[in-house]
């Protein structure tokens, strides 16, 4: 694929990822009016996501690097939003809005990433680092390794479990899951619901647990691997074509 319909297809993922984003603070911002916008701290949030879902309307209009700007702005308020969120005495806040902005987070964060580094002109590299799990995995991660076909593959990762939100970069993706090297790993068992692109542009959605996690001092990348759960017809087709 051409750099140029590369960044167009880009284009059309950071799109559709501001729709889907839209909606999740849709509500977000129907829960912080009716329930809790009555404290100092509610209205703050509600301002705050208010203001994103402005910039992602506005990422629907111009070229990519107008859709990157307007995701970069998105992001940033809503990095701020779900900082405020787990600011002490803000639990109920936390519980009803911190999943649906750590969602949205997770929603738009591999398109904006990936526009960012398409308009840097960067290609990926095709060759990252290997991220095989060590030898401490467990017995089911080994034959769901045997089994798979895998594929490396660079890309960034947006993960949501509650009201967190864990961005990272995809490597050794297969039908059954992948790795996300990242600082902040989530423990083993951890269900959450993560996205990514793949190098066609393709957007995937999927529920998935962590199955393993490496820490900072196995001398390869940090970060955690996960299996999928519930992958979408049309995302487990996309990701069969890559994976072959």
């Amino acid at each position: 694929m051409s750099d140029r319909a590369r960044r167009k297809e880009l284009r059309k993922a950071g799109v559709a990822a501001a729709r889907d984003a839209r909606a999740v603070l849709a509500e977000a911002i129907a829960l912080l009016d009716a329930e809790v916008a009555s404290t100092e701290l509610g209205r703050a949030i509600a301002q705050r996501v208010t203001v994103a879902v402005a910039a992602l309307y506005r990422a629907e209009i111009g070229e990519p690097e107008a859709v990157r700007d307007r995701l970069v702005d998105a992001a940033t308020v809503l990095g701020d939003a779900l900082g405020a969120l787990h600011a002490p005495g803000a639990t109920t806040l936390l519980d009803r809005a911190g999943p649906l902005v750590a969602r949205s987070l997770a929603t738009i964060h591999p398109a904006r990433a990936e526009l960012e580094r398409a308009l840097r002109e960067v290609p990926p590299s095709q060759t990252p680092p290997s991220a095989a799990p060590s030898s401490r995995a467990g017995s089911s991660d080994a034959k769901e390794r045997r089994t798979a076909p895998r594929v490396r593959i660079e890309g960034a990762i947006g993960a949501q479990s509650g009201a967190t939100f864990v961005a990272g970069e995809a490597s050794d993706l297969s039908t059954g899951g992948l790795f996300v090297a990242t600082g902040d790993p989530l423990p083993i068992g951890t269900e959450l619901t993560l996205g990514l692109l793949l190098p066609d542009g393709h957007r995937v959605v999927v529920d998935a647990v962590v199955s393993w996690v490496r820490g900072p001092h196995d001398g390869r990348a940090e970060g955690m691997g996960v299996r999928f759960l519930r992958v979408s017809r049309e995302d487990a087709a996309a990701i069969s074509r890559h994976a072959e």
